[in-house]
């Protein structure tokens, strides 16, 4: 092996190690918001087994889905031929022991792709509120059990 290699991986690791050991470890609400933004990207690239992982298998809601109810819509949609776009406009959530609540507000718009929500069209979107609740079911591993939601108008949120 080439000696400057084995000279510089010494300093390498030094400065890895350092930098691990500095960095700020995520909190359970970092933790949440970042498992929100891979569901919605899921959704996004139609990975339905992608988003069910983050899905409690008792996973009930007020309307009266399971986790098999919602795996079918997730199906449903995800055989349509346009495109879905998720904006996460507004995501609150507040950790209480092993529960976590979250109040998101998102826009979902279909059709040709649009990179910003500058560009989608009132038509083609719908503005969401979500209510959702997370439990903790690992370390750093949550899964939604329970969500409900309201249309409230793209209006609302761009």
């Amino acid at each position: 092996m080439n000696s400057r290699i084995l000279k510089t991986l010494p300093a390498l690791f030094v400065l890895l190690t350092t930098f691990y050991g500095c960095s700020k470890p995520l909190t359970d609400e970092d933790v949440i918001k970042n498992i929100i933004k891979e569901m919605a990207t899921a959704a996004e690239d139609k990975k339905v087994r992608r988003f069910m992982s983050y899905v409690a298998d008792d996973y009930a809601d007020d309307n009266g889905n399971d986790r098999d109810a919602i795996k079918r819509v997730l199906l449903y949609e995800v055989m349509k031929k346009d495109k879905v776009k998720v904006f996460l406009r507004k995501t609150h959530v507040e950790v209480s022991g092993v529960k976590a609540l979250v109040d998101l507000k998102a826009v979902l718009a279909r059709g040709s792709g649009e990179k910003s929500i500058e560009m989608i069209l009132p038509e083609n979107s719908s503005g969401y509120r979500f209510n959702l609740i997370f439990r903790k079911v690992g370390k750093d591993k949550w899964q939604l059990e329970n969500a409900s939601w309201e249309n409230i108008g793209v209006s609302a949120l761009i």
